[in-house]
């Protein structure tokens, strides 16, 4: 038999990521248990994120904002998929920052361009 989860996404906390304060997270879930990994991401204005790839496909959803990928610009309501393993970025903040929707089927790694 199947199953159904619910869950809010105002229920979760936002948190920074170690090591980057301009980032914070709120994870919807959290890829364990046979459950995708959900989760919005904030950053704030003028960030650039590096070159980067995960070891899951993944789908992003500009919810406000802006972020320029590489050289596209990506404003509000624009859908991205990118497929596991491939590198991707700079992500670079609007200058009103960004939030975003991730959607990846399970907890992914994550590899930067520098190793």
């Amino acid at each position: 038999m199947g199953k159904v989860i619910i869950k809010r996404e105002r229920d979760a906390g936002w948190a920074p990521i170690e090591g980057m304060p301009e980032v914070s997270r709120r994870f919807v879930f959290d890829g364990d248990d046979g459950v995708p990994e959900v989760f919005l991401v904030r950053r704030d204005k003028s960030f650039v994120g590096p070159v980067h790839s995960h070891s899951q496909d993944e789908v992003i959803y500009v919810l406000e904002g802006d972020v320029t990928v590489g050289e596209e610009h990506c404003p509000t309501g624009t859908v991205l998929f990118v497929e596991k393993d491939t590198m991707y970025g700079p992500l670079r903040s609007g200058p009103n920052g960004v939030t975003f929707l991730n959607i990846r089927q399970r907890k992914a790694g994550t590899k930067t361009a520098e190793g």
